[in-house]
């Protein structure tokens, strides 16, 4: 914490790039005293922490949020739904309740999947267990979508976004906000949808 805070002060830019919300790392932004601009969702949004304003946004398609809900359905995983920054589940259980705690938001119940796509899907996860995520995984085609990239973030964790969607691309587009350079950017992560941005980064730390 000290050593961010010393980075700050000395005139770094210093922020999260994050699968979570915002509201799931707030308490984080706030205690790192983090100004700069913070990438949620895998890269899918580029939130202002202070004023809640968003900067930069991409949602899966309605046909493609759509087919990836259904096909979990089918499957008998967990649905895991962000829209319009609201949380939804399906079926209301207990991985609903485990991921509750970590977004710190509180669910609703998936009702009417093809209204919340025509509203916009941020991402939605499927949520089942190590061997059967990975199962899942190698089954997936992406030309079954139009405009799909699925990868796992939490082993448990088979997170769908649009394909134009990444960490390295809204890293990117923060630094051309920020006027920062692609040399000048460091980035630091330990999963799977962390490789992207470091591929893209100045300096990669794993």
């Amino acid at each position: 914490i000290n050593a961010i805070k010393r980075a700050i002060d000395s005139g770094v830019h210093v922020t999260l790039c994050t699968g979570r919300p915002i509201q799931g790392v707030k308490w984080l932004v706030e205690r790192l005293g983090i100004t700069a601009p913070v990438i949620t969702y895998n890269g899918a949004e580029i939130v202002d922490p202070a004023s809640g304003e968003i900067l930069f946004k991409n949602q899966l398609l309605p046909e493609d949020a759509v087919k990836i809900a259904e096909w979990g359905k089918d499957r008998g995983v967990t649905l895991i739904v962000w829209s319009q920054g609201e949380l939804y589940g399906y079926p209301m259980n207990e991985r609903v309740d485990f991921y509750k705690q970590i977004a710190l938001t509180e669910p609703r119940e998936v009702t009417d999947i093809k209204g919340l796509a025509e509203k916009g899907i941020t991402k939605i996860i499927w949520f089942d267990e190590i061997e059967r995520i990975n199962q899942l995984k190698t089954q997936l085609n992406k030309s079954d979508f139009e405009s799909v990239t699925y990868v796992t973030s939490n082993p448990k964790f088979l997170e769908f976004f649009n394909s134009e969607v990444s960490k390295r691309i809204s890293m990117e587009r923060l630094a051309e906000i920020l006027g920062v350079s692609r040399e000048e950017t460091v980035a630091i992560g330990d999963g799977y949808n962390d490789i992207p941005m470091l591929e893209g980064a100045g300096l990669s730390i794993a």
